[in-house]
Order: structure tokens, then C-alpha cells, then sequence
């Protein structure tokens, strides 16, 4: 198992607590019969649940120079799918 620690943020205001945040990756997403109706958008929903809830995380505890540097780094990995012409 892979682990990594990375600092969290300092309370910005008096008697704040920042809670420390223990993210475990794990297990697999849940597959859908082809034959529901309904399976595309109970993809979807898992997807966005997870994405919401990661996000939530990092953003309720991380730095504001890492979560801006994370998002960063997310976006030159994905730079290939933004190589298209923007407009008309």
C-alpha cells in the first residue's frame, strides 16, 4: 500500500480547527448492466459523487498554494485534451 503525507492548512481564524483528513483509495467502482436503462446516468452520478466528495476534502483541508499547485498539475497532465480551436 502506498501512503503519503502532505501538511495541511493553518486555521485562519482564532479558535479554528483544521481536522486532519485521512483519504483511503481503495476497491473499485461500482459496474452497471448495460441492459439498465438507467446505467449511464448511475455512472455518472458515482463519478460526481466521489469527485464531489475528493474535492471537498482537499479543499476543506489542504493549503491554498498546494490546492492551487494540485490543480496545476492536473490540468498540464489533461493539456492534450485542450488542444483543440476555441470558437468559430
Amino acid at each position: 500500500m502506498s501512503e503519503t503525507t502532505i501538511a495541511k492548512a493553518e486555521p485562519t481564524l482564532s479558535g479554528q480547527t483544521i481536522p486532519d483528513v485521512h483519504i483511503h483509495i481503495t476497491g473499485t467502482l461500482t459496474t452497471f448492466e448495460i441492459s439498465d436503462p438507467d446505467w449511464q446516468e448511475k455512472w455518472q452520478g458515482q463519478l460526481d459523487d466521489q469527485a464531489q466528495r475528493l474535492h471537498k476534502a482537499l479543499c476543506d483541508s489542504l493549503p491554498g498554494g498546494i490546492y492551487d499547485r494540485l490543480l496545476g498539475y492536473m490540468l498540464v497532465r489533461k493539456a492534450s485534451h485542450f488542444g483543440i480551436r476555441h470558437g468559430g
